[in-house]
């Protein structure tokens, strides 16, 4: 017997046990929760409409119809349950956000910025409210983009560019709260790239003003040394992405002692050392990795680098595919070692072999100077969704220019 079969009959004991007697909560939520165990969304609907019947509409009521609500897919149903929930309880600001979030991923921009104003009423000014807009109006205009299959799909610098042209002022004040600050020190990239600060590191190619910003933080006297290791890696990512090594370097470096056991800053700083060939800084760094962490996948990437830069193509290959068939490597690991192995065989003139591994490349963390490298692999595979994605990602960088791209992008279409 399953174990999912077991949560379903639990549920259904539950339900007769409602159906007996309906005004014990407690059983609404065991009988919720096994439902939602089971994924027996239906069952769980029914329990909800006899639960609100009795008890009127609550929050852990409303949870339980938004997760079945979600489950079969019905967001229609989900925005109502929020937009409902809203009306009831508009002092709770989780539920602006969700019902913001879900505004949003159905293109109902217009709703989202009137929930936006009506989250801080009169208080227009506040800086909060000023960010949400912000974003709405970059969501806005990445929506219009992405309907032209001949544009770039996504992270378009132009558009970023166009945002923080129309709203330069309210982004750099923005930028002058400690609030912002600390968000941007403590989210991912990934998660503030539509926000004011995400817009301002986008859209700015003045170095200086950068600076400046870095040091209006360290200014305002923050204490955690670890906030101040955040900012420094997320403007030295962002400078290794757009392929700015020595930039990179420098805010790399400015973390204080590169923290070892933190990949997101060692393997984009070591990457950079490698491209610049800076061997003395290389040879102060690698044998600290190599004795803090004597048999991680650190010590076999070093090695790796070093074979590429060396052009020991055969022993690259050889390398990497052994690590590849012998140790059980985290996605990101994977990730790197299945890119050096792919540089290998280019060198070695076999780039038309096919390497499975490649389908499943998470394309943002390809080492920027290799990307044109890979978008020839995947158009001579007929990889076109692969393709796509790193046209867009070598237009986002810099590294073509738009009649390029919508040339590539032509060819990939016939």
């Amino acid at each position: 017997m399953s174990v999912l079969f077991k949560y379903s009959e639990a549920g259904k004991y539950y339900f007769k046990a409602i159906e007996i007697n309906p005004k014990y909560w407690s059983r609404y939520k065991e009988a919720s929760e096994f439902f939602k165990r089971s994924h027996n969304s239906f069952e769980l609907l029914k329990v909800c409409r006899i639960w609100e019947k009795q008890f009127l509409f609550r929050p852990e009521i409303a949870k339980a119809y938004i997760w079945a609500y979600q489950d079969l897919k019905k967001i229609d149903s989900v925005t109502y349950i929020l937009e409902k929930l809203h009306t009831k309880y508009p002092d709770q600001s989780e539920y602006y956000k969700e019902l913001i979030t879900i505004y949003l991923s159905s293109n109902q921009f217009d709703k989202a910025q009137k929930l936006a104003l009506l989250k801080y009423q009169n208080d227009t000014s506040n800086i909060f409210y000023k960010n949400e807009i912000i974003q709405l109006k970059a969501y806005k205009m990445f929506n219009s983009l992405q309907r032209d299959e001949n544009q770039p799909i996504i992270y378009s610098t132009e558009i970023f560019s166009k945002v923080y042209a129309e709203n330069k002022y309210q982004i750099l004040q923005i930028l002058a709260s400690k609030l912002y600050y600390l968000r941007a020190f403590k989210e991912t990239w990934s998660d503030i790239k539509y926000s004011a600060i995400g817009i301002f590191f986008q859209s700015e190619k003045n170095i200086h003003l950068v600076d400046s910003i870095y040091q209006m933080a360290i200014d305002f006297g923050y204490p955690n040394y670890e906030i101040k290791r955040k900012l420094n890696e997320t403007i030295g990512r962002k400078f290794y992405s757009s392929a700015n090594y020595d930039l990179a370097i420098k805010y790399y470096e400015l973390t204080g002692e590169i923290k070892l056991s933190n990949e997101n800053e060692v393997i984009p700083y070591l990457y950079s050392l490698f491209t610049k060939q800076n061997k003395e800084k290389l040879l102060q760094i690698t044998p600290k990795l190599i004795e803090a962490f004597p048999f991680a996948p650190i010590n076999e990437l070093i090695n790796s680098y070093m074979l590429l830069f060396e052009n020991k193509n055969d022993e690259l290959v050889t390398a990497t595919s052994n690590l590849l068939r012998t140790r059980n490597l985290g996605n990101s690991w994977k990730n790197e070692f299945i890119c050096l192995n792919f540089l290998g065989n280019i060198h070695l003139n076999t780039q038309s072999t096919s390497i499975p591994q490649l389908d499943n490349i998470y394309i943002e963390n390809i080492n920027p100077q290799y990307l044109k490298s890979f978008i020839k692999y995947f158009q001579s595979h007929s990889n076109d969704l692969k393709s796509r994605e790193l046209l867009n990602l070598a237009y986002n960088l810099g590294q073509i220019n738009q009649s390029e791209f919508q040339l590539e992008i032509s060819i990939l279409k016939k």
